[in-house]
């Protein structure tokens, strides 16, 4: 269980940062489902990975960011 945590936890970083450098170099825009979703999937699993650790800190950050990931795809949506 530690190690899928851990690998959980990167994949969920490498996510993130995916989506952000796709963004800065105009590949994807904010509002592309792709980002949303390779922001809220990465949250999670860096949530994920910091609620095992009782890192509290980056775990409120990583519910912050999945919830206005989530926020965004619902808004693509309405």
């Amino acid at each position: 269980m530690k190690k899928a945590v851990e690998i959980a936890g990167w994949i969920g970083v490498i996510l993130i940062l995916g989506a952000f450098a796709t963004n800065v170099t105009e590949v994807w825009s904010s509002k592309n489902l792709f980002y949303l979703a390779a922001n809220a999937v990465g949250a999670g699993l860096v949530g994920w990975n910091a609620f095992v650790k009782k890192a509290y800190p980056p775990l409120f950050l990583e519910v912050a960011w999945f919830g206005v990931a989530v926020f965004g795809i619902f808004k693509l949506f309405a």
